[in-house]
C-alpha cells in the first residue's frame, strides 16, 4: 500500500511537472539557454564544447530576447519556430557553461533525438520532458533514503509528499538545467550509503555505490566532495587493499574529467564561473559583504522558492511560514522527539555529506568572490539539501505524531501546500497578468 502511495505521487508530480513545462515561457530559467545550446552542440558536432569556443547559436540568443518582449505584451504570443535549428553562427554568450561536465547533456540526447521531429518549441519541451522525469527517481530515491535513517514508512511517505511539495524543486525539474541531476546523484549516493552502513556483506550494493559515485562528479564537480565518505565507508568494511581498489575506481572518473578539462582549458578551468569584469577581493572582505549584501536572505529565498532567473518570487509571507516551520521543527525535536543517547551512524554520515556539500557550494562562492567581488550562491545549488532536510522534518513530525500529536504533521502539509500553489500563482502573475491561461499561447506551436 505504501509503495502504491508512492507510485501515485511520482505519477501526480510528473503531471504537474507536464503543466509547469507549458506554463514556464521560454528561456525563463537560470541559464536554460546554454543548457538548450550544449545539447544541441553535442548532437549537431559530436564533440565536447568548449569554453574558448561560442556555442549557443544567435538564434537561441535572438529568440531569449525576443521572448522577453513577447511576454510584455499579453496579445502576443511565441512564434511557431523558437530559434533556427539550421543557424551556425554562435554568439559568445554563456561561454562558462561550456565547461560543465557532460553526463547530463549525454542524458538529454535521446529528448533531442524525438524533439527533432516537432518544431524547435516541440524541441526544446522534449529536453525540459528529460529533466521532469528525474524528479520522479528522486522520489523514489528520497523514500528509501528515509524509509533505512528512520524506520518508519509513515516518515518515508511524509519525505516523499514534503519534496513532491518543495516550490523550487518543482520549478527546476520542469526546466532543463543539471542542478536536478545534481539532486538526484547525491540523494541516491545518501540512501547508498545508509544502506552501506547497515548491509555486511551486500556485494550489489557496494557496486552501486561505487558506480554512482564515479558517475558523480561527470554531472557535477562539487560531487567529488561526497568521496572520501565511501572512502571512509569502505576503509571501514574491507582490507586496505581490497578497499583502496573500489577507492580508485570510483576516483577515476572524476580525475580523468578534471585532467582532461585542465588540459582543455587550463587552469582558467577553476574559475570557468568567473565573468568579466574581473574585480579581485581580499579574502577576508568576504564574511563582512556576505552579511551586508543580505546574502543569508538571498539564499533563503532562492533555495525555498525563486524562480525565473531569480525575478519571480513567492508572497514575503511564504518564506516567513516555512522559516518558522522550521524553527517549530527544531524546538520540538531538541524538547520532544531528539535522538536518546548518541547520534546513529547512519545520521552522522547524512549530516557529514551535507555539511561537506554545503562547504565545498560555500568554498566555490568564495573563490568567485575573491576573483570578481561577486556572490553566485543561488538556491539551486543547495537543492540537495532539501532532500535531508525534508526527512529530518518528516522523522520529528512522525515521531511527534507517535506521540499523540499529529498538528506538526498538519502544519508541515499546510505550509508545503499552500507554497506550492503560490508557486504556480507567482509565475502565472508574472508572466501573464492577473487574467488568461497560463501556458495557452505555448500549447499551439508543440508540433
Amino acid at each position: 500500500m505504501t509503495k502504491n502511495t508512492v507510485r501515485i505521487i511520482c505519477i501526480l508530480v510528473f503531471l504537474k511537472g507536464i503543466v509547469l513545462i507549458f506554463t514556464v515561457p521560454p528561456w525563463e530559467a537560470p541559464d536554460e539557454p546554454g543548457h538548450v545550446s550544449y545539447v544541441r552542440y553535442l548532437t549537431q558536432t559530436r564533440r565536447l564544447p568548449s569554453s574558448r569556443i561560442p556555442v549557443q547559436p544567435l538564434s537561441v540568443a535572438d529568440s531569449f530576447l525576443t521572448n522577453r518582449h513577447l511576454l510584455q505584451n499579453p496579445a502576443a504570443t511565441v512564434p511557431q519556430e523558437l530559434f533556427d535549428r539550421s543557424e551556425e553562427s554562435l554568439s559568445p554568450e554563456l561561454l562558462n557553461l561550456a565547461s560543465h561536465p557532460p553526463l547530463y547533456y549525454l542524458y538529454e540526447i535521446p529528448f533531442a533525438a524525438a524533439g527533432s521531429f516537432m518544431t524547435s518549441y516541440g524541441y526544446f519541451l522534449s529536453l525540459r520532458t528529460g529533466t521532469l522525469l528525474l524528479y520522479p527517481l528522486i522520489l523514489v530515491a528520497a523514500f528509501g533514503l528515509a524509509e533505512r535513517l528512520t524506520g518508519k514508512q509513515t516518515a518515508a511517505v511524509l519525505t516523499v509528499v514534503l519534496l513532491a511539495l518543495h516550490p523550487m524543486l518543482t520549478f527546476m525539474s520542469s526546466v532543463v538545467n543539471n542542478d536536478v541531476a545534481v539532486v538526484l546523484c547525491f540523494t541516491v549516493l545518501m540512501s547508498l550509503f545508509v544502506r552501506f552502513t547497515r548491509v555486511r556483506s551486500d556485494t550489489k550494493t557496494v557496486g552501486a555505490t561505487v558506480f554512482v559515485a564515479a558517475l558523480a562528479p561527470l554531472v557535477k564537480p562539487q560531487l567529488a566532495v561526497l568521496l572520501p565518505i565511501l572512502a571512509y565507508l569502505l576503509l571501514k568494511r574491507y582490507p586496505r587493499y581490497k578497499a583502496l581498489q573500489y577507492i580508485i575506481l570510483s576516483a577515476i572518473p572524476g580525475i580523468a574529467w578534471a585532467m582532461f578539462a585542465i588540459w582543455r582549458e587550463g587552469l582558467a578551468y577553476f574559475a570557468y564561473s568567473v565573468q568579466p569584469p574581473l574585480v579581485p577581493s581580499p579574502v577576508w572582505h568576504y564574511l563582512p559583504a556576505f552579511i551586508s549584501t543580505k546574502q543569508p536572505v538571498g539564499i533563503l529565498m532562492s533555495i525555498w522558492g525563486f524562480f525565473g532567473w531569480l525575478d519571480v518570487p513567492m508572497p514575503d509571507w511564504t518564506y516567513l511560514a516555512w522559516t518558522t516551520v522550521l524553527t517549530v521543527s527544531i524546538l520540538i525535536f531538541a524538547r520532544y522527539t531528539g535522538f536518546r543517547g548518541s547520534l546513529p551512524g547512519s545520521w552522522k554520515i547524512i549530516l557529514i555529506s551535507a555539511f561537506l556539500y554545503g562547504l565545498t557550494i560555500l568554498g566555490y562562492d568564495l573563490q568567485v568572490f575573491a576573483l570578481s567581488s561577486k556572490f553566485v550562491i543561488h538556491g539551486r545549488y543547495l537543492l540537495p539539501l532539501a532532500v535531508p532536510l525534508s526527512v529530518w522534518l518528516a522523522k520529528v513530525a512522525a515521531d511527534r505524531q507517535a506521540q499523540g500529536h499529529s498538528w506538526l504533521t498538519v502544519l508541515l502539509l499546510a505550509v508545503y501546500g499552500i507554497s506550492q500553489a503560490m508557486m504556480f500563482w507567482s509565475i502565472y502573475t508574472a508572466y501573464y497578468g492577473k487574467t488568461g491561461i497560463p501556458g495557452l499561447p505555448f500549447f499551439r506551436y508543440t508540433l
